[in-house]
C-alpha cells in the first residue's frame, strides 16, 4: 500500500475539513493580522520612537522584526491543535482510527496520512499568515523567495511540534 494509502487518510480529513474551513480563517488569517496591527504597528510605534531600541532591532521596523516569529508561532499552534484533540478523539470517542484500522490501511499509513494532513494544514495557515504580513507595508519581507522559505521553515516548525504530540 504505502504512500497512496496514506493519501486516503488525507482525503478523509479533507472531506471533514471542507465543512469547517470557514471557522479556521480566524485562527489562520484574522488573528495574525490583528496581532500585527496591534503589536507590530501599535507597540511598534512606541518601540521605534526609542532610538536605542531601534538600534537593537538592527535598523528594521518592529513589525518587520516580529513577523517571522508570528509566522512560526502560528504554524506551531496549528500543528499542535491538529495533533491533540483530533488524534485523542479519533481513538477514544469517535473511534475513527479503529475504523481505519479495520480497512486494508496499515498503522504506518495512518501515521503518514496524519503527518501529510498536518503538513497541508500548516502550509495553508503559514501561507495565510504570509498574506497577512504582506498586507502591512512595514512588515513585508524583502523578497518573495524569502517569504516562501519562511513559509517552508514555519511548516517544518509546525510539523516538529505536531508529530511528538500525536505520538503522545
Amino acid at each position: 500500500m504505502g504512500t497512496p494509502a496514506a493519501i486516503r487518510v488525507v482525503e478523509w480529513n479533507l472531506l471533514g475539513y471542507r465543512r469547517v474551513w470557514k471557522g479556521t480563517i480566524v485562527s489562520s488569517f484574522v488573528q495574525p493580522l490583528l496581532y500585527l496591527f496591534g503589536m507590530g504597528l501599535g507597540v511598534g510605534s512606541l518601540v521605534e520612537r526609542n532610538t536605542s531600541s531601534a538600534a537593537l532591532l538592527g535598523g528594521v521596523g518592529y513589525a518587520h522584526f516580529i513577523a517571522p516569529g508570528l509566522l512560526a508561532s502560528t504554524a506551531m499552534v496549528i500543528g499542535s491543535i491538529e495533533s491533540t484533540w483530533p488524534v485523542f478523539g479519533g481513538f477514544k470517542w469517535l473511534r475513527v482510527y479503529h475504523a481505519m484500522a479495520a480497512t486494508p490501511l496499515r498503522a504506518v499509513d495512518l501515521v503518514i496520512g496524519h503527518l501529510l494532513w498536518v503538513g497541508v494544514r500548516v502550509l495553508v495557515a503559514a501561507g495565510s499568515v504570509a498574506v497577512a504580513v504582506a498586507l502591512i507595508p512595514s512588515a513585508r519581507p524583502a523578497s518573495a523567495a524569502g517569504a516562501l522559505l519562511a513559509i517552508v521553515a514555519a511548516a517544518l516548525c509546525g510539523l516538529a511540534f505536531a508529530m511528538p504530540l500525536a505520538a503522545y
